[in-house]
């Protein structure tokens, strides 16, 4: 075996970087940094301060609530038919509205009424129905009449 002696070897030193040539900025002095901060906070306080009053002054959705006095106009309210009142369904002040139900009346008296006419309008049937049965009892005497009437006149024809 042989060996050989050699120097011990060294590290190699690693590649230095070469710095790259950046573009340099220009300097920017702290004057005119402060110049140009001025206007960007003043544009973005009127943009946060012109939102906030847009926001604020729109009208809100939703009923109108106020307090007062209002003055209308008297208005009377009649029914097409007289009679006692059974249940009143408003309040002076309430919301009405056309066709809405104020008042209910009592009408057992139309009830009568109507039942009565009803009554005369059977009634008044029933005599036509007796006077068609009538007027058939009538013709049918008028043939009666006129057969006996050709009897007699045939029974004359043959006397002679």
């Amino acid at each position: 075996m042989t060996q050989s002696l050699s120097e011990p070897k060294q590290p190699t030193p690693a590649p230095t970087p070469v710095p790259n040539p950046a573009p340099t900025a220009p300097k920017v002095d702290r004057k005119s940094k402060s110049r140009l901060l001025l206007p960007i906070g003043l544009l973005l306080a009127g943009i946060i301060g012109g939102t906030t009053w847009f926001i604020s002054s729109r009208p809100k959705v939703g009923p109108l609530s106020v307090t007062g006095r209002i003055e209308g106009y008297e208005t009377d309210v009649g029914a097409k038919t007289g009679g006692r009142v059974n249940l009143i369904s408003v309040r002076e002040g309430d919301a009405v509205r056309k066709g809405d139900v104020i008042v209910k009346i009592d009408d057992a008296e139309i009830q009568a009424q109507l039942g009565g006419a009803e009554a005369r309008i059977n009634a008044a049937r029933e005599q036509e129905r007796q006077a068609l049965l009538q007027i058939s009892v009538v013709q049918s005497q008028i043939q009666e009449a006129q057969l006996n009437l050709q009897q007699a006149q045939g029974d004359q024809q043959f006397s002679f």
